[in-house]
């Protein structure tokens, strides 16, 4: 199951970030498929916006856009190809950032599933 997958190696972002002394700390909710306008799974359930709990926190990394948003962390690292760091960011009050296309390394960067979802 996606819930227990543990990478056999750190991304290339995540290998710069520990070389400079930085410890990652948590993994945020994401929705279940991508392109929702809210962050929800059967997992974790739904994150919702620090600010205003009847709110969303925005959809694809939305819990990472809440957990900066309430201080919980410094910052966190997404992908974005549709505005999954822009969109939670937007509805957390927070800044989003997306590098020009091939300057990060996607190196390490897997999704976990099972062959039947997604061959």
């Amino acid at each position: 199951m996606a819930a227990n997958f543990i990478a056999d190696k750190d991304a290339a972002v995540v290998k710069f970030l520990k070389s400079q002394g930085a410890i990652p700390l948590v993994r945020g909710n994401v929705p279940q498929l991508v392109y929702a306008g809210h962050t929800e799974n059967r997992i974790f359930g739904c994150a919702t916006n620090p600010y205003d709990r009847a709110r969303t926190c925005g959809g694809s990394s939305g819990g990472d856009g809440g957990l900066v948003s309430a201080k919980c962390v410094p910052f966190a690292i997404g992908t974005d190809i549709g505005g999954s760091i822009r969109s939670p960011a937007a509805c957390s009050g927070i800044i989003g950032f997306k590098p020009t296309s091939q300057r990060s390394s996607y190196d390490g960067m897997v999704v976990p599933t099972t062959s039947y979802l997604m061959p």
